[in-house]
């Protein structure tokens, strides 16, 4: 009987929406209103912010034609990370397909002398098209994007959503480095695996911290949109951050 009240409280507590993802995950805003608007949570990195065993300002000393190089791939011959777009998903599927969403989208970029990581969260399905609404022209401002499997994963998946919700997709056709070709022709041979959580632990020398496995995030967003308890999406954010400085 005791454990049913305290069942019964936590219940009343989620319907009155006191678990909602604006009042217990990082602090952000509601853009837009509650009828058409997304949760975005907006984070100021200083250049000297440690990542690893490297600071964010380093990326700044980046030579384009080891980027090129690296990438073989002549159209980064000019990279200019100022001008470039650090974009990375979560969906709620991973294996892909025209019905899978993507429920968080975050994009890093240079800004004065910060780096500012914006991630951009879908309460429901219908907060997808103003969230792309808002996506569009801020994707326009960058001159390339650099991604972690992003040919292969998130750009077709962020192309298809954008284009199902009749907006432009404006990452379409500028130059783009995928870091994961690029740490394959470095590490392939050393590291065996060459995702990103095994690189940022042996090149980086990082270790996360309030993360939670990518296997388990597209269950915390259905969990969500059942329960409205936006408690376990603490994580998933913690580790989209991971992944976009990373």
């Amino acid at each position: 009987a005791d454990w049913q009240a305290r069942m019964d409280e936590v219940r009343l507590r989620r319907e009155s929406g006191e678990f909602e993802v604006d009042k217990i995950v990082v602090p952000g805003e509601l853009v837009g209103d509650s009828e058409a608007g997304f949760y975005r949570v907006r984070r100021d990195f200083p250049l000297e912010h440690e990542h690893g065993c490297v600071t964010l300002g380093s990326v700044l000393e980046t030579v384009p034609g080891h980027v090129a190089l690296s990438a073989c791939d002549d159209e980064l011959a000019e990279f200019d990370p100022r001008t470039a777009a650090f974009v990375d998903i979560e969906t709620a599927g991973l294996a892909g397909g025209t019905g899978v969403v993507a429920f968080l989208i975050g994009i890093g970029y240079f800004e004065g002398d910060m780096f500012r990581v914006e991630q951009c969260f879908m309460r429901d399905y219908d907060d997808e098209e103003p969230m792309l609404a808002y996506l569009a022209p801020l994707f326009g401002r960058f001159e390339s994007v650099v991604t972690y499997n992003g040919k292969s994963f998130d750009l077709p998946l962020l192309r298809s959503r954008f284009i199902t919700n009749r907006q432009p997709f404006r990452l379409e056709g500028i130059p783009h480095f995928d870091l994961l070709h690029a740490s394959r022709r470095f590490w392939k041979v050393r590291l065996k695996d060459c995702s990103l959580g095994n690189v940022e632990r042996t090149v980086l020398g990082l270790v996360r911290h309030g993360d939670v496995p990518s296997s388990e995030v597209p269950q915390i967003w259905f969990d969500y949109l059942r329960t409205r308890d936006a408690r376990p999406l603490e994580g998933v954010f913690t580790h989209h951050r991971y992944d976009i400085l990373s």
